[in-house]
């Protein structure tokens, strides 16, 4: 079972990281919407990594803040 420790020290190992340009990111790249806001996909990048995807508008989580904000 995933537990909240799991998905923060997958957070934690990204501490550091910046983008490319412009939003341009890792994050952006997995979620294929690579090149706008980022926050979202990041937050379903730590949980998906931690093995718990949140399904929330697709297989990998969801891109935009309200809908995670919703879920949660």
């Amino acid at each position: 079972m995933v537990t909240a420790n799991d998905v923060l020290r997958i957070a934690r190992k990204e501490l550091g990281y910046v983008e490319e340009y412009q939003n341009l990111t890792k994050y952006g790249r997995w979620y294929g919407m690579d090149g706008v806001p980022w926050c979202a996909m990041f937050v379903s990048y730590s949980f998906y990594q931690a093995g718990m995807p949140l399904q929330i508008t697709t297989d990998k989580g969801f891109a935009y803040c309200p809908y995670g904000v919703d879920w949660f």
